[in-house]
């Protein structure tokens, strides 16, 4: 029996397809007499299989014990060429150093065994050592999809099925430097294996297309999504059929009221039915620009000037509830034109209400070919303004394949699974809020419990409890709250806690540790960056730092005046798939980041292992009598001296030193010489002990819990005017 029949057999288990990135670099290596290894990841037990069978070239499979005394091997074992090789044990390297004497191309799973959650599970150190010494190019693989079959280790924690869908991916081959060490060794592999693994795992299509295709995977009547509901205590369900009718019902209604405008605002509560309306407005071809309703008025009105947007929708309930109706009122009075959601979904007829849920039922993805796909896919899905903490907010143009890229790159460095469900409160205007809080549970398949505000601490832990909920992310402000005012039952499901959007406190990691036993994970991310740019894991964590960067996402250093960056510290610079479109400009032109990545105007450094530990923001640096000295690293100071207060420090003009460094604090009455001797203490130079404390009632905070510098360096100056 031929190959080509073994194809044909095995198309009763999985629907293949081939896809080789640098398929000519495999060829001319192989030609030229030169060694590639193909390292899949371990995705299943018939993997080695479909490998074997597949693969364009002659390639020798390296097959695991455990996947050889499988009956789907032990049928297709004799259309290929493989050789069994157990690499958990030492002794095999010998083996795996042989196999090189009659073959030019081999094909080396580096995990001792399949997946059990979806991510890179443990490296063998034979394999390793095998890859590193070689000399060969090294290609990262992956069966992208055999982990849905029966012949995975997913079972509990994803839909099993007998018959699922799979791409062979082979990123382009690399060359791995032969190995100065067994860690470095190890670190180069991981790469090139958890790439191949995020590049495979990356739809790149619109946002729609990949929610009509989950619609059927996951099942019509799955449920997707919780609402708070006062009469039920865990919310209301919005399962995938009533999820997708809501797209195609606010869709027909950004048709009516938005058209034929190609920019419009969404100023709506962290809910379902706000996810719905962005993809509506998407499918509509209306891109949807979210509206910070924490902004004032006129600074609302001039990033959306920018923009272009020239109608918002929204809700009356949430601008009543909300109290918005001043924030309304601006908004009007410049000019923006306000849809109120009820109002046009009540004058829809009924008619059309139903023939929105039956359209639902046969939602099918909108692109007929991968490279309509691939063309759409990389438009502008949404806009973001940045927060303006330090500056003027900007208008952020972010495409389908940016947010796509960064949700595969999340779901390959955490492992989450359908059994999760995800405690979403960060307000979608917020691009943590939206991709990890919305979009990225979307595309694992775990249901979002939503909550429509952050600011309820003691409710939130409450409807934690009530959801079981077992993934949340948020600020260091509002995980703080919640670690005050919960039980210690009501996050008793949580597997993780994320911290990102603005620094980890030690106090707050401390309240979580002693009071849940939950280690919170500290991540970071920049609107630009779609948002999340690394993150610290379970298995790798280094307490104070941001974690290592996502995978496909490169970090290097550029200079900047004051810092050396032979010492390894300087600007963090970010280059990757899930990196911004660009700016939206003011003649509506968008003004793509630098070729060489998009520098994230943060100051860091990088150890050798890979983790980024954040030193301060450049714009947060003041420079006085020549010294360049971080106002974040004083503000850290303080908040460690006076850890139960909130704490502002900022720079403002001075006429004699260039710059001078004042304090906002809520501590009431501050001593100011108990300050100075504690910072002394500290080894802080007399430079950076702050001038001035002012005591403020509040510290002047954003909409999602950051410090407002601007507001606060406001304060100072009108002081020191004063």
């Amino acid at each position: 029996m031929s190959k080509f029949f073994a194809r044909v057999m095995i198309m009763f288990f999985f629907r293949v397809r081939l896809r080789i990135d640098g398929l000519a670099d495999f060829a001319e290596t192989l030609k030229a007499g030169g060694r590639v290894v193909i390292a899949p990841h371990f995705s299943s037990f018939a993997d080695p299989v479909l490998f074997g069978l597949f693969l364009p070239f002659r390639a020798l499979v390296i097959v695991p014990p455990a996947a050889a005394r499988t009956k789907i091997f032990s049928f297709f074992k004799r259309f290929f060429n493989y050789k069994i090789i157990d690499t958990a044990s030492p002794e095999s390297l010998r083996d795996l150093d042989a196999v090189w004497d009659e073959n030019s191309l081999i094909v080396l799973f580096p995990e001792e065994m399949p997946t059990t959650n979806g991510i890179m599970m443990k490296l063998s150190d034979a394999a390793v050592s095998a890859i590193a010494r070689s000399g060969a190019l090294v290609a990262g693989a992956r069966a992208a999809g055999s982990q849905f079959s029966v012949f995975s280790r997913m079972k509990g924690r994803l839909p099993l099925r007998r018959r699922c869908r799979v791409t062979l991916y082979c990123a382009p081959p690399r060359r791995i430097e032969r190995s100065k060490g067994r860690t470095a060794a190890r670190l180069a592999v991981e790469g090139v294996l958890i790439d191949a693994m995020t590049e495979a795992a990356i739809d790149r299509e619109p946002i729609f297309d990949s929610v009509a295709r989950l619609r059927r995977f996951w099942g019509p009547r799955s449920v997707m999504a919780f609402d708070p509901d006062g009469f039920a205590p865990n919310g209301t369900a919005t399962n995938w059929n009533g999820f997708v009718t809501r797209i195609l019902v606010l869709k027909k209604i950004a048709e009516l009221h938005i058209a034929p405008d190609a920019r419009a605002g969404i100023m709506l509560p962290n809910s379902s039915t706000t996810l719905a309306a962005i993809i509506g407005f998407q499918r509509a071809g209306i891109e949807p620009a979210m509206i910070n309703y924490s902004m004032g008025g006129r600074s609302l009105l001039a990033v959306c000037a920018v923009g272009k947007v020239t109608k918002i929708l929204t809700s009356s309930r949430f601008v009543e509830e909300g109290k918005f109706t001043e924030l309304v009122a601006a908004l009007e009075r410049g000019g923006m034109k306000i849809v109120y959601a009820e109002d046009a979904i009540a004058a829809l007829s009924g008619a059309g209400k139903l023939s929105r849920a039956i359209a639902a039922r046969f939602a099918r993805p909108v692109c007929r070919s991968e490279a309509e796909a691939e063309r759409a896919a990389a438009e502008t899905a949404l806009v973001l303004f940045t927060s303006g903490s330090e500056g003027v907010p900007k208008c952020v143009a972010l495409s389908h394949l940016n947010m796509q890229a960064n949700t595969a790159q999340v779901r390959n460095a955490l492992a989450f699974g359908t059994t999760d469900v995800l405690l979403s409160i960060m307000p979608m205007f917020h691009s943590f809020g939206l991709c990890v809080g919305a979009f990225m549970p979307l595309a694992a398949g775990m249901p979002i419990a939503f909550y429509p505000t952050p600011l309820h601490y003691k409710k939130i832990p409450r409807y934690s409890y009530a959801t079981k909920s077992t993934v949340i992310v948020g600020t260091n402000t509002f995980l703080a709250g919640y670690a005050k005012n919960a039980d210690e039952f009501d996050f008793a499901e949580a597997r993780y806690v994320i911290c990102g959007g603005d620094k980890l406190r030690e106090s707050t990691s401390s309240a979580w540790i002693r009071r849940f036993g939950i280690r919170v994970l500290e991540g970071y991310g920049v609107t630009e960056a779609s948002p999340v740019v690394s993150v610290n894991r379970q298995g790798s964590c280094k307490p104070g730092s941001i974690g290592k960067p996502l995978p496909l996402a490169r970090a290097s250093l550029a200079p900047m005046d004051g810092i050396d960056i032979s010492e390894g510290r300087g600007i963090l610079v970010i280059k990757g798939p899930n990196i911004m479109r660009g700016y939206i400009q003011a003649d509506g032109s968008i003004t793509p980041p630098p070729e060489t990545g998009y520098p994230t105007g943060d100051i860091v450094s990088i150890d050798g292992e890979g983790y980024i530990t954040i030193e301060g923001r450049a714009k947060r640096f003041a420079k006085i009598g020549g010294e360049m000295v971080s106002l974040a690293a004083i503000e850290e100071a303080v908040q460690e001296i006076w850890p139960d207060n909130a704490h502002a420090v900022v720079s403002v003009p001075d006429e004699s030193r260039g710059e001078t460094i004042m304090l906002v604090t809520d501590r009431p009455q501050p001593e100011s010489a108990v300050l100075r001797s504690a910072l002394a203490a500290k080894g802080l130079s007399e430079l950076a002990i702050p001038k001035k404390i002012i005591c403020a009632e509040t510290l002047p905070r954003m909409g999602v819990g950051k410090t407002d510098y601007q507001a606060a360096t406001a304060i100072c100056c009108q002081e020191s005017k004063g």
